[in-house]
């Protein structure tokens, strides 16, 4: 059973823009904060106001907001700019009795494997409103988000519920459905670009054979009104596979950056409408192997 919100939409929506303007004026103290307000960026503990708090010098309009009344918290994703440059931005913000008590941030900058600022602006490809009676329940968007990452452990397509035309984004990089003149994978030149294919069938290729456990998953904030749910979590990639066999393809050989130890910390969101995942959005980098996200 669903518990009752503590707080509405509007003052969730009030809470993101203060964030947003006390982020561009390096001033977390413009934010309700409670006095054991927590902050993590790339999942490391930091105070405020250091990390992108001591950098930035503000934030584009957000891709997505969401919202969780029942959660009391929210989220948004798109580009911060530090020292005037784009940076890829995913922060999470909850309250606890009307004063902020979690901010958590996972930041790209330039230099990541993928990160495509003109991406991760505008609404993206197929996010929008969704009619009440095509909404998922709060219990359907956690199952469906769970699935992906699922899906990807097990090289299964078939437990996803997504749609053939699913569009995913990561760091602002079409990778799935891209057309073949978008941004390659890092395998093209070996003959797969991974991007132009869509999302059951690279779940089930066999690519993802060297990310054996996706773990530390949560579903934090489920705006419930956009029927999209956001979620987090590591991918481990043990480094110990240096090749795969693909479907249709051959053997591959992985890029240097699979094939040593390395943790993927992601920030996703998937928007769920009749049944199905229609989009996905994602902020994620790389980091050192088995960091814990500290929540």
């Amino acid at each position: 059973m669903n518990k009752a919100p503590t707080i509405g939409r509007e003052q969730l929506a009030e809470l993101v823009e203060t964030y947003r303007a006390a982020l561009a004026a390096r001033n977390p103290a413009l934010l309700p904060l409670s006095g054991k307000v927590r902050y993590t960026e790339n999942m490391q503990v930091l105070p405020l106001p250091e990390g992108l708090w001591s950098t930035a010098t503000g934030t584009e309009e957000p891709q997505i907001v969401l919202l969780d009344p029942v959660s009391s918290s929210a989220a948004i994703l798109g580009l911060g700019l530090e020292h005037g440059e784009p940076v890829g931005l995913g922060t999470r913000l909850r309250l606890e009795g009307g004063e902020v008590t979690e901010i958590e941030s996972l930041v790209v900058r330039e230099g990541s494997m993928i990160f495509k600022p003109e991406g991760m602006r505008g609404t993206p490809m197929h996010f929008g409103p969704v009619p009440e009676g095509s909404r998922a329940s709060r219990e359907e968007l956690h199952d469906a988000a769970d699935s992906y990452f699922t899906g990807i452990e097990r090289n299964s397509g078939s437990i996803i519920p997504a749609r053939e035309d699913c569009i995913r984004m990561e760091n602002g990089v079409q990778t799935v459905l891209a057309p073949a003149s978008n941004f390659g994978s890092s395998t093209a030149e070996q003959g797969l670009n991974l991007f132009e294919m869509g999302l059951h069938d690279q779940m089930d290729s066999g690519f993802f054979d060297y990310i054996p456990r996706i773990r530390s998953r949560r579903f934090p904030v489920i705006d419930e009104e956009q029927s999209t749910v956001l979620g987090m979590c590591c991918f481990d990639q043990p480094g110990t596979i240096t090749k795969v066999n693909v479907k249709n393809v051959g053997e591959i050989v992985l890029p240097p950056m699979f094939r040593r130890p390395t943790s993927v910390g992601v920030f996703e969101t998937f928007q769920v409408a009749d049944g199905k995942i229609r989009t996905i959005n994602a902020v994620f980098d790389f980091y050192q192997y088995g960091i814990q996200p500290n929540w």
